[in-house]
């Protein structure tokens, strides 16, 4: 089970349940108004923290071209946590659909293989979404510039209905082992 929590002291500590108190530090503060996206990732004994906040930022400008990033202003940060979102979606459907694949290499290989195809996977969806579904399909108005809609919604419907229709069913069926 992950853990994620702000301290006392205003920094990000973050682990996955072990039974033993032992969390990741962030080296920096966290508790200020600004929006923050975390991954936390692990595999067998090994943990890792990552502050996403710096490289999302900065892949959604790129992403979205610098004339929309003209025209969002100061609310360019919150497609940072969109691209994260669209992210988290391909994690989660990347575990329930290829199990995790893959896993023939070392950990730190198998784990960098999976955050780089989530990760182009997660920026395709960004981009299908917000220059082809939202003004094309789902006829969405103009939020900036040249984009359409607001993918936070969209993104956690799908993550919600990959978790239950991908997910719940495969924790059900009985005598399933795990293949890892």
């Amino acid at each position: 089970m992950p853990v994620l929590y702000i301290g006392t002291d205003g920094k990000l500590y973050g682990q996955f349940w072990t039974g033993t108190v032992a969390p990741i530090v962030s080296s920096g503060k966290v508790n200020g108004s600004a929006l923050h996206s975390v991954t936390l990732v692990g595999q067998g004994n090994t943990q890792s923290m990552y502050s996403t906040d710096f490289v999302l930022l900065h892949v959604a400008k790129f992403l979205m071209g610098p004339a929309n990033v003209t025209a969002l202003g100061g609310g360019v940060t919150v497609h940072a946590a969109e691209l994260g979102v669209c992210w988290t979606f391909w994690m989660i459907a990347w575990a329930n659909i290829f199990e995790n694949r893959p896993t023939r290499f070392t950990t730190g290989v198998n784990v960098l293989l999976r955050i780089a195809i989530t990760g182009a996977l997660a920026c395709g969806t960004y981009l299908l979404y917000y220059f082809v579904l939202a003004p094309h399909v789902l006829h969405e108005p103009a939020s900036a510039g040249t984009l359409h809609g607001d993918a936070l919604g969209f993104i956690d419907w799908a993550i919600l209905w990959n978790t239950l229709v991908r997910g719940v069913p495969r924790l059900l069926r009985p005598g399933q082992t795990h293949r890892g």
